[in-house]
């Protein structure tokens, strides 16, 4: 059997058991007010699946960072090799041994 077209756009009533269109707020034949909420419980599916990917994206960046920080520092970029090729600018400039006085 299969249903008709008629019966995938109603409902029906808890009550007298009676076809309700979708649209209607009461039954037409007892006047049982229709639950307005009809979809909230997969609203709240999608809300739960979009929050739950969101997490695994922030978890996923999170263990990313965490990976990059505690990796073995690169050979190439060592900070001992790139001291070597510059060259020592701050030896010509003396520092005074104290800071002058504020208030001058």
């Amino acid at each position: 059997m299969t249903p008709s077209p008629r019966q995938k756009s109603t409902e029906v009533c808890y009550r007298c058991l009676q076809p309700v269109a979708v649209k209607a707020t009461r039954c037409p034949r007892c006047g049982l007010q229709v639950n307005r909420f009809r979809r909230l419980p997969l609203v709240i599916g999608v809300l739960g699946m979009v929050a739950l990917v969101f997490v695994i994206v922030v978890m996923f960046k999170v263990v990313q960072n965490v990976d990059v920080e505690s990796a073995p520092p690169d050979p190439q970029t060592d900070e001992s090799s790139l001291s070597d090729s510059k060259p020592q600018a701050s030896a010509e400039q003396a520092k005074p041994d104290k800071p002058p006085p504020l208030n001058q």
